[in-house]
């Protein structure tokens, strides 16, 4: 028998090699991460926005503020959310055009055109 059978006459394992890749640190330089707007300065501004609203005549209740609203609470609790986009009144005759920004210095807002 060689010194390789073991005593059932199989070929034992090869020792686990190790490649010369994993042991290689990456070269990759890795980007700090942007800062987010903080939570209370996204409740601020959601609030000021739904005044806003408020105080043109959409009403709290009606299904678009509804939508409009979900969509606020997104961007509150998730601090990589950032919205750029239209948002439809079509009970009351008007889009908005709403702005919600990621990153600190830039303020929230909507823009309501007539349809």
């Amino acid at each position: 028998m060689s010194s390789l059978d073991n005593s059932n006459g199989s070929v034992p394992p090869p020792a686990a090699v190790v490649s010369e890749k994993s042991q290689k640190t990456s070269n990759k330089v890795t980007k700090p991460a942007k800062p987010t707007k903080p939570t209370s300065e996204r409740m601020a501004e959601s609030i000021h926005l739904v005044t806003q609203l408020a105080d043109v005549g959409i009403g709290k209740t009606h299904p678009h503020m509804i939508a409009f609203r979900e969509i606020l609470n997104k961007w509150i609790r998730e601090p990589d959310f950032s919205y750029n986009g239209r948002v439809d009144f079509d009970a009351y005759g008007r889009r908005g055009d709403l702005i919600l920004p990621r990153t600190p210095g830039h303020v929230a807002s909507i823009r309501l055109r007539a349809l």
